[in-house]
């Protein structure tokens, strides 16, 4: 569902932009659809995408202190944030190494 340039990930279905993931992986930007069930499909791509960043031979840890300027615990999505695998702390919503596996991400589309 996504194409992915380095911080950009866009719909491959019509190349809209989805997200955006700011030079200093602190700042999201999340250009998601207005509508259910679509918002949630993306929303669920893009956190398991997210996975893909964190890992042997690769960051330990993704940090995402804001999410379209809001402090990213208290945003609107955080909650599929922390569903998929992130955990919220001081500094905002973390996704260490060895965090839930990539096949969690499933149940969000359902519950979505």
């Amino acid at each position: 569902m996504f194409v992915a340039e380095e911080r950009h990930w866009y719909d491959e279905r019509d190349n809209t932009l989805i997200a955006y993931l700011g030079k200093n992986d602190r700042a999201l930007w999340l250009f998601l659809d207005d509508d259910e069930p679509e918002r949630g499909h993306q929303l669920s791509s893009l956190l398991a995408a997210f996975k893909t960043l964190v890992g042997p031979a690769k960051r330990r840890v993704l940090l995402i202190q804001t999410i379209n300027r809001e402090e990213a615990p208290r945003a609107a999505h955080a909650a599929a944030f922390l569903s998929a695998g992130f955990t919220s702390g001081a500094s905002g919503l973390s996704l260490r190494r060895g965090a839930a596996p990539l096949d969690a991400t499933e149940d969000l589309e359902e519950d979505g």
